[in-house]
């Protein structure tokens, strides 16, 4: 089950998120980034979504209407009534089962439901299993970007996906 994450599931997502953070390597999130901060705000703008099993929050995505962090570099690129998915997240002993593939199509039923015509992501380059992802799911690469603030961390690749809405005439 995917739901909207609410305040009361603040420590899930915090525990999640030090998972996937302790899991990781060369990768572009950081000890700063993103952090419990980063979860508070997602709750409170209701842009949190979380991926269940057997009452266990398993993998999260922020799905937002703000352009910031690493969008900004390539916002020329980001047509209106864009979706962005920032932070998805999958608990370690959960990976490589097909969560984030399940809450990318929940971002699309989402972003057809709710009016918008595309979904933005960004990832950075060593991010593998993303961009395998991002392609299995017929996202467009836009562009790859060195972004100044965030050198360290290779160049930064922006993907977008147009959201066919049905018609009400078909």
């Amino acid at each position: 089950m995917i739901r909207r994450l609410t305040l009361a599931d603040y420590d899930e997502a915090i525990s999640l998120l030090q998972a996937v953070k302790k899991s990781l390597s060369d990768h572009q999130w950081t000890k700063d980034y993103p952090n419990n901060t980063h979860i508070s705000a997602d709750l409170h703008e209701q842009a949190l979504f979380g991926l269940f099993e057997e009452n266990e929050l398993v993998a999260v995505a922020t799905l937002s209407i703000i352009l910031d962090g690493t969008f900004t570099a390539f916002d020329e690129l980001f047509r209106p009534k864009t979706l962005f998915i920032k932070r998805m997240m999958t608990a370690p002993y959960k990976q490589n089962r097909g969560l984030a593939e399940k809450l990318l199509d929940f971002s699309f039923q989402f972003a057809a439901e709710n009016g918008f015509q595309h979904i933005g992501v960004t990832t950075e380059t060593h991010n593998a299993a993303m961009k395998h992802l991002l392609f299995k799911k017929n996202f467009h690469f836009l562009m790859q970007k060195e972004i100044q603030n965030r050198i360290p961390y290779g160049l930064f690749l922006a993907f977008s996906k147009d959201i066919s809405v049905p018609s009400p005439f078909c």
